[in-house]
């Protein structure tokens, strides 16, 4: 029996291996783009299976990610307006 790799199969081990990179990342732009990377990844994954609430969800974590990386400039500077 032979399995083959399907187009959510590969969606999937990328979102995962990009959810990997944006939690070691250690460069807050870079780490930024990684995190928006992951969640296109989840929303195409989402997106092909028919799963409202996960592309939903990543649809606002997008949003949240694109507003961080505003306020911080890219650098994550924003943290220190808040405290």
């Amino acid at each position: 029996m032979t399995y083959t790799i399907s187009l959510v199969d590969t969606i999937s081990v990328v979102a995962a291996l990009m959810v990997l990179i944006s939690f070691y990342w250690p460069v807050r732009p870079i780490l930024t783009t990684a995190a928006i990377s992951c969640n296109l990844a989840f929303v195409a994954f989402g997106f092909y299976l028919d799963l409202p609430l996960v592309w939903l969800l990543h649809i606002g974590l997008i949003g949240l990610h694109l507003l961080r990386f505003d306020l911080g400039g890219g650098h994550g500077t924003y943290f220190n307006r808040l405290g």
